[in-house]
């Protein structure tokens, strides 16, 4: 901010440092900030805008991220899935694309947060201007635009972000603030279908949804003759497969044409496609997992046996043979119950068991008529 209160411009017959500027230029709407940075003849780098972002989104999106973890982990909470789908996106809300960055900015629609960033934004616009050599005179005329606007010309932030971006440029090598391969990271696991298809119209890619043959026919097509490679004969035989076949074939040949387009093929589909990166586009590799060595073990080696000469036994005395064992004499019946058994009752062994099981049986069947009695008076009852 020193910086720019060094710097004084002449506007509307009285002198303003640039700092004392920034109020005024939070009111400028977007379309003529787009035409006086294209007059100036160049384009700010994306990092300042994303910079402004971050300095006031950050400490905002580390306290959401804590609360919705807190609240998708308790198991009373009704929209526990809502937060656990929160909580994966805002785990990489420090690595967001400028894209993710913008409407975040949007969905909190908080008027201090957004003139924060405002400020910020034209922070860090002024500070490059100055840093490249640009004087007092070049700003003379923005500061005239501003000075003029009495009322805030901004009503939505998401569009004059939008139509902001032709005043920024990717470093070589990213696509919306990140490098490829961390893009291709953050958009795939963070990023909904809605934000991809914003990042394809900023890079003037036409992201498709679904894709009928002949549109995938088109798109395989195009890419064969951007090669070189598309001959009659191919092109014939391309026009006969089915929409299978050709996604398939498709795959093969590194074409990326789809009857269904999810978040990863979307992804891949914009950095094939978009003027930043289709010219040092390369497929994903896949992370090989390191192959387990197995250790050789060493050959167990037996050991050599050494022939003995077998000694001769020593003779035994002979031993005693042991004194045989009498057998138990079997205890006997008493009179009074062989006597039942036997038939002094008049029943012999097997009459008598046949008796008890009939009586026991007969007495389990009455026991059972009772308790299903009670039962229909229960329920008569009730």
């Amino acid at each position: 901010m020193k910086k720019l209160e060094n710097v004084t411009v002449n506007a509307k017959d009285q002198t303003y440092s640039l700092a004392e500027l920034i109020d005024s230029l939070k009111r400028v709407p977007s379309a003529a900030v787009v035409e006086y940075v294209r007059g100036l003849g160049l384009t700010l780098p994306k990092t300042i805008r994303m910079d402004a972002l971050k300095t006031v989104l950050h400490p905002i999106l580390e306290k959401q991220r804590l609360e919705v973890s807190e609240r998708a982990h308790a198991s009373e909470n009704a929209d526990r899935f809502k937060d656990l789908r929160r909580a994966e996106r805002l785990h990489y809300y420090k690595e967001f694309s400028e894209t993710e960055l913008e409407d975040e900015l949007s969905d909190l629609d908080d008027a201090s947060v957004i003139d924060d960033y405002l400020t910020h934004l034209w922070e860090g616009m002024l500070s490059y201007l100055v840093d490249q050599g640009f004087g007092p005179e070049s700003f003379e005329p923005l500061a005239e635009i501003a000075l003029e606007i009495e009322r805030d010309a901004i009503k939505d932030i998401a569009t004059y972000n939008r139509e902001l971006s032709e005043c920024f440029y990717d470093e070589e090598g990213e696509i919306d603030g990140l490098p490829i391969d961390k893009f291709r990271k953050v958009a795939t696991r963070s990023s909904n279908v809605k934000e991809l298809i914003q990042i394809g119209k900023k890079y003037h890619v036409d992201v498709p949804r679904y894709l009928r043959k002949k549109e995938m026919q088109d798109i395989v097509f195009k890419q064969l003759e951007d090669r070189g490679e598309l001959d009659e004969e191919l092109k014939s035989e391309l026009l006969g497969m089915k929409v299978k076949d050709l996604e398939a074939w498709s795959k093969e040949n590194d074409i990326i044409a789809s009857p269904y387009f999810d978040k990863p093929k979307t992804v891949e589909y914009i950095l094939r496609n978009a003027s930043s990166t289709k010219e040092i586009y390369t497929r994903p590799k896949k992370v090989e997992k390191p192959s387990e060595k197995v250790e050789e073990k060493p050959e167990r080696k037996e050991p050599e046996v050494v022939a003995k000469t077998p000694e001769k036994p020593e003779p035994k005395e002979p031993q005693a043979e042991p004194a045989p064992v009498e057998a138990p004499t079997p205890p006997q019946v008493h009179s009074d119950i062989e006597s039942v058994v036997k038939g002094d009752l008049g029943l012999d062994g097997k009459s008598w068991y046949r008796r008890l099981v009939i009586k026991t049986g007969l007495l389990a069947l009455l026991v059972i008529a009772i308790i299903i009695a009670f039962v229909i008076i229960f329920i008569q009852i009730f």
